[in-house]
């Protein structure tokens, strides 16, 4: 008789995966070593996943499509003026933070892993920082601007990554993201 896959065993794999992931990242994360946080066997982990990606792309991709709809909701806002448009992205920041602080960390923290998901994550964080330097300059972007804009975005993914690192309270990454955004602007 067949194995039935139970959902509470897949919820514990998962919970247990994302922090292996976040602990020691996912080139050092081990199955056996999420296999005995989830207190079942290797073998039993990949009856519901086939290999350790599988896994990973199971935790990070719900994230990353949240990720994907709140940029292409804030790029579609059209902020009439910086102010509003770096609230918006520090409010929109802080809420995904809180809510996946750890799957956050591991998608900022995994670019060979996630190549495509990096260079996508780029392009929606150039696009905001874009719109901010649009509105400042009246459409008036420089060379140098783009070259800014390229390096607030690297400087943007690894201060996030740095704030989840060294914050143990939501109230403290709250007001931590929301000045750190506002120094780019």
């Amino acid at each position: 008789m067949p194995q039935v896959l139970k959902a509470h065993v897949k919820e514990e794999i998962l919970k247990s995966g994302l922090s292996e992931f976040y602990k020691t990242g996912y080139d050092k994360s081990k199955i056996r070593d999420i296999a005995i946080k989830s207190n079942v066997s290797p073998g039993n982990i990949y009856r519901y996943f086939t290999n350790k990606e599988q896994l990973f792309n199971a935790i990070v991709t719900p994230v990353y499509n949240e990720l994907k709809i709140m940029f292409k909701n804030l790029n579609a806002s059209g902020a009439s003026s910086t102010e509003i448009l770096v609230k918006d992205f520090a409010d929109m920041l802080v809420q995904i933070t809180k809510k996946h602080r750890y799957e956050i960390h591991i998608i900022l923290s995994n670019e060979t892993i996630l190549p495509n998901v990096s260079k996508d994550l780029d392009k929606m964080l150039e696009d905001v920082i874009l719109a901010g330097f649009v509105l400042k300059s009246d459409n008036n972007i420089t060379s140098n601007d783009k070259i800014m804009i390229k390096a607030y975005t690297e400087s943007i993914k690894k201060g996030i990554v740095k704030i989840i690192e060294e914050t143990n309270t939501k109230s403290k990454l709250d007001s931590l993201i929301g000045d750190f955004v506002k120094i780019f602007f």
